[in-house]
């Protein structure tokens, strides 16, 4: 459906409505920046996650290493 600028919409008014964000909210929400090409606030995510001082797995950082090369190869052709 690729309705990602909804989803992070919605990410972005979840504390406001009082809903909890957790570690699997945070990776959506790295994973729909990345979709959109925006690798910047994927790491801005990954850098609250830290501060939050949630744990990330190893889904966090693939999302970010296939966009991380993904870049890199667009960039080549």
């Amino acid at each position: 459906m690729k309705h990602y600028v909804v989803a992070l919409s919605v990410f972005d008014e979840m504390p406001q409505m009082g809903s909890p964000v957790d570690e699997y909210k945070f990776n959506t929400a790295i994973n729909c920046s990345c979709l959109r090409n925006r690798l910047e606030f994927g790491f801005a995510n990954l850098a609250i996650i830290f501060k939050s001082h949630y744990k990330s797995d190893c889904t966090t950082f693939s999302i970010l290493i296939k966009d991380i090369f993904y870049n890199i190869r667009s960039l080549k052709q």
